[in-house]
């Protein structure tokens, strides 16, 4: 069982790398607005999901929520906040926010080390 979190974890915090390391490389700065804030109770807590609205160097118009939430997003971010945006110029629809997502990779990073020094004690 702990290899299986701990795959997850690693495979979760590659996914969130490559994104911010390809968007990075790949992408193209813009300002967008938040435009609504999106409320998931699923989990153990509520969390939410700004939607940014923005427009790209091509002309086109796009809105798209988040990958990321946080509990902190719902006092962070307020309807009309501007913020800077990268996007894929291939795939407008894959973006981030400028250090909101950036600060989601710190987070996994911390939780996958903190995971595997738990279960390099349990296993030793």
């Amino acid at each position: 069982m702990t290899y299986l979190i701990g795959s997850i974890l690693l495979g979760i915090w590659g996914w969130i790398a490559w994104r911010i390391l390809y968007l990075r490389l790949k992408g193209r700065s813009t300002v967008g607005t938040v435009v609504k804030l999106i409320k998931d109770d699923t989990g153990d807590g509520t969390v939410y999901f700004p939607v940014i609205a923005f427009d790209t160097a091509e002309g086109l118009h796009i809105e798209a929520k988040s990958v990321h939430g946080t509990e902190e997003a719902g006092g962070y971010f307020c309807i009309g906040d501007k913020v800077n945006v990268i996007y894929s110029p291939n795939n407008p629809q894959l973006f981030a926010i400028k250090g909101y997502d950036s600060a989601a990779l710190v987070f996994l990073t911390i939780l996958t080390i903190a995971f595997a020094a738990i279960a390099w004690q349990v296993v030793d």
